[in-house]
């Protein structure tokens, strides 16, 4: 459950949670406040002892009647009121001040007040005109932020007190994962059990808070039929398995957060009433057996309408739901007949006397509860400005916005650039329907508009098609619900699509965009926005064009175009889009890299990788391939953080000494031993910082360090204090070979104390300070499982030897690992994205969003100086041009290329010629770092190689 929910139930059932007492059951809130209130049964009590039997049985019936003063409907009225004693009114719809006026008269009428109670499962305007209108269910369960369905929950509460109703027959708790339902469809929060779950608690538990009964419908599930109960009977024919995940879990939920309401449908139950063939309302097994006993609810039970057709043609409907274990039988057809019915079932013995008493008890119970311990008036003056306040039309304004789904974004289409000119906007529907819409887009750009409508001959849309294809970018609208007329149009638009890119946004419902699938599976973006309304329209334009926020999930399936869950969140700080070839990228050929990287996978090379590829400092591609371990395994997202291996050198400890020269806390040609005294005396203290950057200076590739802890009994014995000691230690006593070119760890270990040592705090804490922070990076740090899970992290191999474990999260690299995970060689983890946007911050000469980290002249000294012993730059590593075959570059790549790669499958690029980074991550080394295939294939090098094919 989300945070907010679970916050929430707290909140409501902390007081009452210990009294749940039986496994299984919580108390309904209600009924627990009413154990605290001596008056509540005081008051039960002194009605108890007055009333008569036909009283008693009155209390469970409640009366459908139309809101109209007409005199046939007022005697009717009267009659159950005063003759059979009824216990609560349900109304069909009708107009607000009539119900109001009705339900004052009946009030009036009744000797014990009456259950109002309404069915508004989309507010009052369900069955009210003139009332707000809030957005179906469906729509809401996209909604990610439950508070805002508590606070709808509470709004209707607050509205249903101002019009006398105490009861809502909602929410919906149907998990909807039959696209043919014909009865509950959009009435469903939703196809996910769990997240159906959590909407109907928010939402009930806002209803109740405000002193309103929530009713859970239709018990056990109505969900996956194709059957009208209003119509027939429908059959769920599933294993109790399948009731238990499914059907029954948000009923459970539900039961377990408290919530005091209940309905059970007409449905036909097999595998909990075998035998009877009863409708669930009329079933013992499933009202009293199921409901009351196995899942120990404690609430108030209703039958679902006992008019309907799915329980007609069974005799005695009343009698039969009171014994089947139902608290209140709903809008029986006959009254009188099923009144009476009861009345001989208890002079039978049939019907248990103390059982009515009981029923009626209960009732009263949540009466008093609900306030009816006196008769209420609802005011007539000003009622229609009480309910359609300001606040209430910004919940809905809130709601629709908040509902708003990118249900994909697989070009990266989106956000548009504001500088895009070349823009048209195709208006699909009636002329003016997206004015709104159209209006705020001029804000951004100035689209050209074009109208789609259903009169338009062959030859018209066939020069509307022609016209739209002279644009960069295209919008479609969709205001219009009847799309088949389209069909046509939108076939040939799908056909230039590659050509074309287009954003599809409906203003419509989601299903209405299986009726164009074709064009809608090609378009780079959809956006899913379900209503016309003004607010949406403008919200969507500031979308479009990252000046809003959207982070809506579909809460159902649609078709086969999108799945329930899907969407993608967008902000103001989503990166904008462009297309490639506006920036001398030829798509077909950047095309080569998912051919390459999935080429990798089909041959064993990782198991999945990441790639971008920045051009003139904006994103062309972003794309993640293949999984964490293989089949069956996590699938890489682009927020997966990789060990990046000694690209650390370049992506962290490098930065740190650009910026430490940068404040001239040294020089280049210092000795390393001016500020690491324990070099002075050993057969290092002539080394230079400089040397040390261009792997020059003598130091050996690496240190066994972790042989001498295993001698010691192994790494975890040791503490930190005695690691830094054999640290020093081992470098101090290191061999020395001659200044020639040796790509060395070790050096870069001392610059990581030589960092330390000049910003006078560890090195992950200044680079988090001085430029990871800042630059908004979240995924790029040393020990990632500080600050983030596990499931985030990609793994980069199973160690049998040291670790004896899947590393995932901890480093890989031996001489990092010692030394606690952080070091200069080795050691941080990042995204592809987040490394990207560090060597976009050097090919800037040290400059990102508009803020400046390093000068523009170290920049340029460390990436450009060269020493005639290797390739090498300062820090940073080169293509070999001399020798092609051995170059960790593409063949293309010209020398002033810039970057470096890692042992576990990892490299970033920069071109400062041709302003392109292009980074690659990947876990080569999993489930073993004895696999070479990603370098026998040349997989980074054939990906950079594309990038320059692009450009050709």
């Amino acid at each position: 459950m989300r945070k907010f929910v679970l916050l929430t139930l707290l909140v409501l059932v902390a007081a009452f949670s210990t009294a749940a007492g039986q496994t299984g059951g919580v108390e309904p809130l209600l009924l627990y406040k009413a154990q605290q209130d001596k008056r509540c049964t005081q008051w039960v009590d002194s009605l108890m002892r007055r009333m008569t039997r036909k009283e008693k049985v009155g209390q469970l019936f409640i009366y459908t009647i139309a809101p109209v003063d007409y005199k046939r409907n007022l005697v009717l009225l009267r009659e159950a009121i005063q003759t059979y004693k009824i216990g609560g009114l349900l109304f069909s719809g009708g107009k607000l001040h009539n119900q109001a006026q009705v339900t004052n008269l009946a009030q009036k009428q009744a000797r014990i007040p009456l259950m109002i109670t309404f069915d508004g499962e989309w507010g009052l305007s369900m069955r009210l005109r003139g009332t707000p209108v809030f957005p179906h269910n469906r729509v809401l369960g996209c909604i990610q932020d439950d508070r805002l369905l508590y606070e709808y929950g509470r709004e209707m509460a607050r509205e249903c007190h101002e019009m006398g109703v105490q009861v809502n027959f909602a929410p919906v708790a149907d998990v909807n994962i039959n696209p043919r339902n014909p009865v509950i469809n959009t009435r469903s929060f939703g196809e996910n059990p769990v997240k159906v779950a959590e909407k109907v608690i928010a939402y009930g538990s806002g209803l109740e808070g405000g002193g309103v009964l929530s009713v859970c419908k239709h018990f056990p599930g109505h969900g996956d039929t194709n059957v009208d109960s209003h119509k027939a009977l429908p059959v769920l024919p599933f294993t109790r398995e399948r009731l238990d995940s499914v059907e029954l879990y948000p009923f459970k939920e539900a039961i377990r957060a408290g919530l005091g309401g209940m309905m059970v449908g007409h449905l036909q139950v097999p595998i909990i009433d075998p035998v009877g063939g009863l409708p669930s309302s009329l079933s013992r097994n499933v009202v009293y057996g199921l409901l009351t006993e196995e899942l120990a609810f404690k609430g108030l039970i209703f039958t679902d309408a006992l008019a309907m057709r799915g329980v007609s043609g069974n005799g005695s409907l009343s009698l039969q739901a009171l014994k089947a274990g139902n608290d209140l039988v709903l809008s029986p057809h006959n009254l009188k007949a099923e009144m009476a019915a009861v009345y001989q079932a208890l002079d039978r013995g049939e019907l248990r006397e103390e059982d009515i008493d009981s029923k009626c008890r209960k009732v009263l119970t949540f009466k008093y509860l609900l306030g009816l311990r006196r008769k209420p008036v609802v005011r007539l003056s000003g009622l229609g400005n009480r309910i359609n306040t300001p606040q209430t039309r910004d919940l809905i304004r809130r709601l629709n916005v908040a509902a708003i789904t990118v249900a994909s974004n697989r070009k990266k289409m989106l956000p548009l650039h504001p500088q895009q000119l070349d823009l048209a906007l195709l208006e699909v529907g009636a002329a003016g329907a997206v004015d709104p819409f159209a209006g705020r887009l001029a804000r951004y750009a100035c689209p050209v508009r074009f109208q789609l409508t259903e009169r338009m001959t062959e030859a018209q849309t066939r020069i509307l098609c022609d016209s739209l294809a002279q644009y960069k970018r295209l919008i479609v609208a969709v205001g219009e619900s009847r799309l088949s007329a389209y069909q046509p149009f939108f076939a040939r638009l799908a056909e230039r699509e590659k050509g074309l890119p287009t954003v599809f946004v409906f203003f419509t419902p989601g299903k209405r965009m299986l009726q164009v699938q074709r064009a809608v599976a090609a378009a780079g973006a959809v956006v899913l926005a379900h209503t016309l309304a003004e607010e949406v329209q403008t919200h969507v334009a500031d979308l479009l064009f990252a000046h809003a926020t959207a982070d809506g999930r579909l809460s159902a399936s649609i078709g086969t175009l999108f799945r329930e869950g899907e969407g993608v969140t967008l902000s103001p700080d989503s990166p904008l889009h462009f297309l490639p070839e506006e920036y001398g990228l030829r798509p077909e050929k950047l095309a080569l890299i998912d051919s390459i990287a999935l080429e990798g996978i089909r041959e064993g090379a990782y198991p999945g990788c990441q790639v971008v590829v920045m051009k003139d400092g904006h994103e062309m591609v972003n794309r993640c391939f293949g999984t964490f371990c293989g089949s069956g395994s996590t699938h890489v997202r682009p927020t997966d953080s990789y060990d990046l291996a000694s690209l650390t050198k370049t992506s962290a400890t490098l930065l740190a000494v650009m910026k430490l020269y940068d404040k001239g806390r040294f020089n280049l040609t210092d000795k390393l031993s001016d500020y690491l005294p324990f070099l002075l005396r050993t057969n290092k203290k002539a080394i230079t910082v400089s040397d040390v950057l261009f792997h020059q200076s003598g130091l050996p590739a690496g240190i066994p360090l972790y042989s001498q802890a295993m001698k010691k009994g192994g790494l975890s014995e040791m503490t930190d204090a005695e690691r830094a000691k054999a640290l020093v230690k081992a470098i101090a006593k290191a061999k020395m070979g001659k200044r020639s070119y040796c790509y060395s760890d070790v050096g870069f270990v001392l610059l990581r104390l030589l960092v330390e040592r000049l910003a006078d705090q560890p090195m992950e804490g200044y680079l988090e300070r001085e430029f990871y922070g800042p630059m908004g990076l979240e995924r790029t740090a040393f020990l990632p499982l500080r600050r983030y899970g596990r499931e985030s992290v990609v793994p980069s191999t199973v160690d049998r030897v040291l670790h004896r474990d899947t590393l995932q999260g901890e480093v890989h690299d031996e001489t990092a690992a010692f030394q606690g995970g952080v070091s200069g060689n080795a050691g941080l983890f990042s995204t592809a994205s987040e490394v990207a946007r560090i060597y976009q911050l050097l090919l800037n000469g040290g400059e990102l969003d508009g803020q400046r980290y390093l000068s523009e002249e170290t920049c340029r000294l460390f990436t450009t100086a060269v020493t005639p012993l290797s390739r090498r730059a300062l820090g940073f590593d080169r293509p070999d041009t001399a020798h092609p075959d051995r170059s960790p570059c593409a063949p293309d790549a010209p020398p002033s290329v810039y970057g470096h790669t890692g042992y576990t499958g990892t490299c970033a690029w920069v071109d400062p010629e041709q302003g392109t980074v292009v980074v690659f991550l990947s876990n080569r080394t999993f489930p073993s770092a004895e696999n070479r295939k990603l370098q026998q294939l040349r997989i980074r090098e054939r990906i950079q190689q594309a990038v320059y094919e692009a450009m050709k």
